[in-house]
């Protein structure tokens, strides 16, 4: 009788302890990739591997979830996020872990985004694992591991440098050129943050158009009264000087 309730006892103990939560401090401990960023003429791509531990006393099992962000931000201000700026994306963990172990996570993100203009940015990713059944995660108390930032470049697809400060490129877009009546101008490349002022002169130089515009839609210039001939074309775009020809008849 004695060995038949102690174990009971043993049994109970075993099922009491199951069902306790877990103490996990889960922590992003590196960003190994992307060290740098680079666009292309057709958006921008790389390679994510983020090193993830558990340091609290008790295990992360595959039956927890792990949730993960990706931001790309200069400054304050998010330029990319992963899967958004205001979401987390599941990820599976694909094994126990025990306190003390790591977990690497990793993939490839592309965006047709690309930067108009290099700059430095910062790379911020956030991890967490949660878990709200009987067998669960208490909260974390502390959050301030569960998030990683790292500085990097982002080039444009000429590889500029970010402290380039003046840029010639001759990627303007006029159509229809010739024109007679009127013509739309865009720029293949802009700084949104920035005011742009479109000059048209004729070949000796004489200015016959100035104007502070919005680069949302494209620029739409009546040229109509223009005398026939040849004119340089030039906006102005913070650091970048976007010139090109237009041919009026």
């Amino acid at each position: 009788m004695k060995k038949l309730l102690l174990t009971l006892g043993l049994a109970l103990a075993v099922n009491f302890t199951f069902a306790q939560k877990r103490a996990i401090d889960w922590s992003v401990e590196s960003i190994l990739a992307p060290t740098s960023l680079a666009s292309t003429s057709g958006g921008t791509s790389f390679v994510y591997d983020v090193a993830l531990k558990n340091n609290g006393t008790d295990s992360v099992f595959m039956t927890d979830t792990l949730l993960f962000q990706l931001v790309v931000a200069e400054g304050n201000t998010g330029i990319l996020g992963y899967p958004n700026f205001t979401q987390f994306i599941i990820r599976p963990i694909t094994r126990n872990l025990g306190a003390g172990d790591t977990m690497h996570l990793s993939g490839t993100l592309s965006t047709t985004f690309k930067l108009s203009l290099s700059k430095n940015v910062r790379c911020v990713v956030t991890s967490i694992v949660i878990n709200a059944t009987a067998n669960g995660i208490f909260n974390e108390t502390s959050t301030t591991n569960n998030q990683k930032s790292q500085d990097m470049v982002w080039t444009n697809q000429y590889g500029w440098g970010v402290s380039v400060n003046s840029i010639s490129v001759n990627e303007l877009s006029i159509y229809p050129n010739p024109a007679t009546d009127e013509v739309v101008i865009s720029p293949i490349l802009e700084d949104v943050s920035e005011k742009t002022e479109l000059t048209i002169t004729d070949m000796t130089g004489r200015i016959v158009y100035h104007e502070v515009v919005n680069l949302n839609n494209g620029i739409v210039v009546k040229v109509s009264d223009f005398t026939s001939g040849i004119y340089n074309v030039n906006l102005k775009n913070g650091k970048l000087s976007t010139y090109g020809k237009l041919i009026v008849r």
